[in-house]
């Protein structure tokens, strides 16, 4: 594939500006970009020539303007692309491996996991259905944001997870307490109008429901954070 040789001088020239910086911590970056870098071109799956022209071009433009400089200490401006950069070779990991799949599956983990928290906190109590109408608008900007792989979509599901997260607990420990407990089943079956068995019924599809929507989110979270470098 034709994006392999512009990643690879894009690797080298990585290698070079390595040299030149003297910041650790900014060798440290670098190094970590430039395994990047090397994790794509040996697993590259998508031929994104423009996309991997830009990351050369972007790494021989930081290049040239930080073996120009002649101070110690680099301007910031310099310090800024560099970062840039860097920014961009996490990014290539997902642009031109089957690694945007684990970024797909945090979306999809998400948008299914909040479908079954605004169902069952809408439903279940009346402070559940509260929580869900107030993350409701945070939680449609993560799902929009997230689709674009914005950073602030990131931070949004992040943001918005905990609470769905106790939520969910709390359905989970309160449906298996009334499922193993005859006293509470009939009286809550009473309370709502409901038979016995026609409740039992709701109650394990909400038990169910309760369980998936704590895996879906848990699962999110996780692959969220092992992805976050997906995110511009």
């Amino acid at each position: 594939m034709e994006s392999t040789a512009f990643l690879t001088e894009a690797r080298e020239l990585l290698g070079k500006i390595e040299k030149v910086v003297e910041d650790e911590r900014l060798k440290r970056q670098l190094e970590k970009a430039e395994n990047k870098l090397d994790y794509v071109v040996k697993n590259l799956k998508y031929d994104n020539i423009d996309l991997a022209k830009l990351v050369r071009d972007k790494a021989s433009e930081v290049y040239s303007k930080i073996s120009s400089t002649r101070t110690r200490e680099l301007p910031k401006e310099a310090v800024d692309e560099l970062k840039r950069l860097i920014k961009w070779c996490g990014l290539a990991v997902y642009d031109f491996t089957d690694k945007i799949n684990d970024v797909k599956r945090a979306y999809r983990a998400f948008i299914w996991g909040m479908i079954i928290f605004f169902i069952l906190g809408g439903s279940f109590n009346q402070p559940f259905a509260i929580s869900a109408l107030l993350l409701a608008l945070p939680a449609i900007m993560a799902m929009s944001f997230l689709k674009k792989r914005r950073v602030t979509g990131y931070i949004l599901a992040l943001t918005t997870i905990p609470l769905p997260l106790v939520i969910f607990v709390n359905i989970v420990f309160y449906s298996v307490y009334a499922l193993t407990n005859p006293s509470e089943l009939s009286n809550t079956a009473s309370q709502l109008g409901m038979g016995v068995a026609e409740f039992t019924i709701l109650l394990s599809l909400v038990l169910i429901g309760g369980l998936a929507g704590l895996i879906l989110l848990t699962y999110a979270v996780a692959t969220l954070y092992k992805t976050r470098d997906a995110y511009i």
